[in-house]
């Protein structure tokens, strides 16, 4: 067998290079994986890590006007400059094209 425990190895010194302890194998049949995978663990402690820091801001507290407005206006702003970009690369490539074909 070539997975046998048992099985010494000349060159093996019986330090650990990788802990494969917690390693699971998934599961062929569907994409879930068992809950005590150790990411699951992860992501339970890194959900219940969220919801303690979002305890302790109000949740009912709104934007006032200026934010608001302050917001929007950069999110149109992030938007209008990529276009911008994108339209002059698109201008170049049409007057190149232009130029090179008549």
């Amino acid at each position: 067998m070539a997975n046998d425990p048992r099985k010494k190895h000349d060159d093996d010194d019986g330090r650990v290079i990788a802990d494969m302890s917690e390693v699971t194998r998934p599961n062929l049949w569907s994409f879930r994986f068992p809950s005590s995978a150790p990411w699951h663990r992860k992501e339970r402690e890194a959900a219940a890590d969220i919801q303690q820091t979002e305890a302790k801001y109000d949740p009912n507290k709104q934007l006032t006007p200026e934010e608001r407005r302050s917001y929007i206006l950069a999110a149109v702003g992030a938007g209008l400059g990529i276009a911008a970009v994108f339209g002059v690369v698109f201008a170049i490539f049409i007057i190149l094209i232009g130029h090179v074909h008549f």
